[in-house]
């Protein structure tokens, strides 16, 4: 057995506006990073450490995603009492919509996996690593939990089995993501939301979604933007975030092919064709947020193909 295991995860881009609850992306800003370690002195699962969360959040394994995510595993092989130290260290912010938690629960099960010489395929961790995010979420999901885990572009097709697919990705594609420095947290936006949606917005977010699946897989950069729209959830949602209308407008004006809110926000993502517009982008719809003397994080970047890394 490996003794220690040391682990990256991607921050996500959940709902990708069009796909609420079932599609997501990993995106190359910044990575979650877990430290896993077997110790024969102890039994069961334990969170030694937590650095970057600014104390919100819990070292009992029960009340944490990453401890849920690892007890759930452990169970599942009758490895149940097997001693296992957790160190999280908090690069992607909480509350941020670039799914901290996700990242924590998908670290924890490859760094475990590993741990025990891999008995697990990858994509068989996702049950355990989503089981782990409910704790945030309150739902059983994998629009971040799947990207996380195993990168780019991912959907959900199935519960039982739990499914998901890889959805291909243009070459080109860039992602201008700003983040207003407020807190939002998955649970208190979930909760937030109604719970009626109408036949005809059913009907037309279904539309959206297989249009914008089919134009990622046939590279159709038309399609793809008549397709990036939310007409459910952005306009429950963008009420909590700062100037939303204002940052969209400014990157739709400069060509964005979408812009919409990631996971629950307050961070926002314009979809570009190219990274000059991506940064054109970024550059506008910060100076909206500078303008209104609000702080934030910005970054042009792209898909990420890798989910965990081990390093």
């Amino acid at each position: 057995m490996h003794q220690v295991v040391k682990v990256k995860v991607p921050a996500c881009i959940g709902n990708f506006a069009v796909g609420f609850d079932i599609l997501g992306a990993a995106v190359d800003i910044i990575s979650e990073e877990l430290i896993v370690r077997h110790n024969p002195d102890l039994e069961g699962v334990h969170i030694t450490k937590i650095i970057g969360d600014n104390k919100q959040l819990s070292k009992n394994p029960i009340n944490n995603t990453a401890g849920v995510a690892a007890i759930s595993l452990l169970k599942h092989l009758g490895l149940e009492h097997l001693g296992i130290e957790i160190e999280l260290y908090k690069k992607i912010g909480i509350g941020t919509g670039l799914a901290s938690s996700a990242a924590s629960a998908a670290g924890v099960v490859v760094a475990i996996n590993k741990l025990l010489k891999q008995p697990l395929e990858l994509r068989e961790l996702l049950h355990f690593a989503t089981l782990g995010e409910m704790i945030a979420s309150g739902q059983y999901n994998t629009d971040n939990t799947a990207p996380c885990l195993l990168g780019s572009i991912q959907i959900m097709t199935a519960l039982e089995p739990l499914t998901v697919q890889r959805i291909s990705v243009p070459d080109g594609l860039y992602l201008a993501i700003v983040y207003p420095k407020i807190q939002i947290l998955s649970s208190a936006s979930r909760s937030a939301l109604s719970d009626t949606v109408t036949l005809e917005q059913h009907i037309q977010q279904s539309m959206y979604l297989s249009n914008f699946i089919m134009g990622l897989e046939r590279s159709n950069i038309p399609l793809i933007r008549s397709a990036l729209k939310d007409i459910i959830i952005e306009p429950q949602r963008s009420k909590s975030i700062p100037y939303f209308d204002m940052m969209q407008k400014a990157a739709l004006d400069l060509d964005a092919l979408g812009c919409s809110i990631s996971g629950s926000g307050p961070t926002v993502f314009a979809l570009c064709h190219n990274s000059l517009i991506a940064q054109n982008c970024a550059q506008a719809m910060t100076q909206v947020l500078q303008k209104h003397h609000i702080e934030y994080q910005s970054w042009v970047t792209t898909i990420r193909k890798q989910g965990v890394e081990i390093y």
